[in-house]
């Protein structure tokens, strides 16, 4: 048993290691190594909350606002008490409501469709 526990923790300690050079990566600018470094940690595991928060953030950064809210979505399930990812899972959701109503005010529609072009997201953090 204790060599299964050292096992785990060592994992632990291998992921959050993996994650703090995609954060390093993406805060250097390396925004493409970010985002491969986020993807290789969730498919090593795809239940990783912190993970589909990080490659949210990266996302969004991107511009690809409507993709960082499906990952953050999904974190939030994942880990629903976890206070940065609800809140940056928040903050996505009424930036991104906001711009879809100044696109659609006064055009009538019942369902808005996304507009074509956003201004910059919101700045979002890396836990």
């Amino acid at each position: 048993m204790t060599g299964r526990l050292l096992g785990l923790c060592l994992l632990a300690a291998t992921a959050a290691h993996a994650d703090d050079e995609a954060t390093a990566l993406l805060e250097a600018g390396y925004v493409d190594s970010a985002i491969a470094e986020f993807e290789a940690r969730l498919g090593s595991n795809p239940y990783d909350a912190i993970a589909l928060n990080n490659l949210a953030v990266t996302r969004a950064r991107e511009d690809d606002v409507f993709a960082a809210f499906d990952l953050l979505d999904r974190a939030a399930r994942l880990a629903p008490e976890h206070p940065v990812i609800g809140e940056n899972r928040a903050t996505l959701r009424t930036w991104i409501m906001r711009r879809i109503e100044t696109a659609d005010r006064g055009s009538g529609a019942v369902v808005p469709e996304p507009p074509a072009v956003l201004p910059p997201p919101p700045d979002l953090w890396v836990p």
